[in-house]
């Protein structure tokens, strides 16, 4: 099913586009959720959140989603399951609280989504690169140090590391400006108001 529909169904209360999204979507968010500590029932909440948190979105006519569906309702409720997360280690979380979340901003949401496509195109396209850019590169990411970098990879020195480096981020960044997706996400017409 595409953005279009669930979108539509959602803004006609249609309960077979409900049934749809949990079925799709709650084994998803268990995983999320279970794998920050929460239990089956806190992934069910979460998703109900985020179902009202989409539900607020949609009742202005206006309001598009610029990534799938999908990618959408899991980047609000990672959202929500990181605000409840810290608040559960801050304090017990409260009924208000909980409400609070409903008035998250869509640019919130919206940053977060598109900076989450960013770095799956950026992981998918380090994985495109030679080894050498891939482990020099993953190495420069985890800040090794660059004369440590030069010993493991059997580079000269850490001018030589330097200089792989920029040539492998250029390579990097010609793969993923060719990517339709990252020309949807910096076009200017799609960009956050």
């Amino acid at each position: 099913m595409n953005t279009q529909n669930y979108i539509l169904g959602l803004r006609s209360h249609d309960k077979t586009i409900l049934r749809s999204i949990y079925k799709e979507f709650i084994p998803k968010v268990r995983r999320h959720v279970i794998r920050f500590g929460g239990t089956i029932e806190d992934a069910e909440d979460i998703l109900q959140d985020a179902l009202i948190v989409i539900y607020k979105k949609l009742e202005d006519d206006s309001f598009t989603i610029k990534v799938s569906f999908g990618a959408y309702l899991m980047g609000v409720c990672k959202f929500i399951s990181r605000k409840k997360i810290q608040k559960k280690l801050e304090n017990p979380v409260t009924f208000a609280e909980d409400e609070a979340l409903i008035d998250i901003k869509a640019n919130d949401i919206e940053t977060t989504l598109v900076e989450q496509e960013k770095n799956e195109l950026y992981e998918a396209y380090l994985g495109k690169l030679g080894e050498l850019c891939q482990r020099l590169l993953e190495m420069i990411f985890t800040q090794v140090d660059t004369n440590q970098i030069a010993t493991t990879l059997n580079l000269s020195n850490a001018h030589t590391v330097r200089n792989r480096k920029y040539r492998c981020l250029k390579e990097l960044k010609k793969l993923i400006q060719k990517d339709a997706i990252y020309k949807e996400l910096t076009s200017p017409r799609n960009r956050l108001r």
